[in-house]
């Protein structure tokens, strides 16, 4: 709910956005005089919570259109903010250029219903301050996207986003093209590619949760790959990790109440997600959830073995033991433990 904007505002206006629609753009200057350009649905939901996404603009650009993802307002339940940074070191967050970025994610915390975590993203010069912000303040962001940077965290230029455990739980998309192969300036250690490719292994090392992209013939520009690399990451990191914590809870609950049938169909269902499929951050999301299911599979399977007993005993007739036999086949299906027992079972009545 928008209770009150930014306390500097010095324009509001209707603007044309990706998809014909139409949203609105609050341009305003914070304390220090820099500009920031807020964009927002045309109406907002008061029973929404909306994502804040900061869209980082590349080296000498402006914080209008968020990096080019303003049209996001129109698309996602978002709020989108591009906040314009000195070009000289807001890279490497230098200038104060992170906090200029908190002081604006608090404030407009007071003017709109968000969520606690912010997701971040940048091309270029926007790459290299979104995913240094990320990693140093991994308590406001759930997800980063960074895509051909110029330069990249790791040795003498992590500077203060040297690898953080606490950022484990941010989700991270890199990318860059395989012709965008030179440097972003004459001392730089490394091109773009070997850059990425070095924060790449890092990231592996580090135990982040990751996807990195490579695009075969892409030069220094932003691909369709990296865009829908971006999204994904989006809809991992602010969608699919709330439904799994959601499904968690209800499946333990389920187990609490010994409600076994009832966890195991929560459980089946998740498997034939179309996730499952994906090869980049969704899947890699996914996969660690199921994997994450691998002690309540068991537990279920143990128990629902033990049942098929019970089913045997507690009917005398044969033709009914075979049918509540073949009732909780079906209930458990793709339990190893209990459809061994199951089908042992129905051979002994033959």
């Amino acid at each position: 709910m928008n209770r009150y904007f930014l306390p500097v505002c010095l324009m509001i206006a209707f603007v044309l956005v990706p998809g014909k629609a139409i949203a609105k753009e609050f341009q305003g200057k914070d304390e220090a005089g820099r500009d920031y350009f807020v964009y927002t649905p045309n109406t907002i939901d008061p029973d929404k919570t909306y994502t804040l996404v900061v869209g980082v603009h590349g080296y000498r650009g402006k914080g209008n259109g968020a990096g080019g993802y303003a049209g996001w307002v129109n698309q996602h339940d978002v709020i989108v903010l591009g906040p314009t940074y000195d070009s000289d070191g807001y890279q490497y967050l230098q200038k104060g250029s992170d906090q200029q970025t908190i002081d604006l994610i608090k404030q407009l915390h007071k003017a709109y219903t968000l969520h606690d975590k912010i997701f971040i993203a940048g091309f270029s010069g926007g790459s290299q301050y979104a995913h240094r912000f990320a990693m140093k303040y991994p308590d406001l962001v759930a997800g980063c996207a960074a895509h051909s940077g110029g330069t990249w965290a790791t040795g003498d230029y992590a500077e203060r986003a040297v690898p953080n455990p606490k950022a484990r739980g941010v989700l991270f998309v890199i990318s860059c093209g395989e012709n965008d192969t030179k440097k972003s300036f004459g001392e730089a250690p490394f091109g773009r590619l070997e850059w990425a490719k070095k924060y790449e292994t890092m990231l592996d090392k580090g135990g982040f949760i990751y996807d990195a992209q490579y695009w075969p013939g892409v030069g220094h520009s932003q691909s369709s790959g990296a865009k829908q690399q971006t999204l994904d990451c989006f809809i991992a990191s602010t969608q699919r990790l709330a439904e799994y914590k959601a499904e968690q809870g209800a499946i333990d609950k389920a187990m609490r109440g010994k409600h076994y049938a009832g966890a195991w169909a929560l459980i089946q269902a998740r498997f034939g997600h179309a996730d499952k499929d994906d090869d980049g951050i969704l899947g890699k999301v996914y996969g660690m959830y199921v994997t994450s299911l691998e002690a309540d599979i068991a537990r279920i399977d143990r128990m629902a073995e033990r049942e098929v007993r019970k089913l045997v005993h507690r009917n005398d007739d044969p033709a009914h033991q075979r049918a509540a036999l073949q009732a909780h086949k079906a209930t458990y299906a793709g339990a190893p433990m209990t459809i061994k027992a199951v089908d042992a079972a129905l051979a002994r009545l033959q």
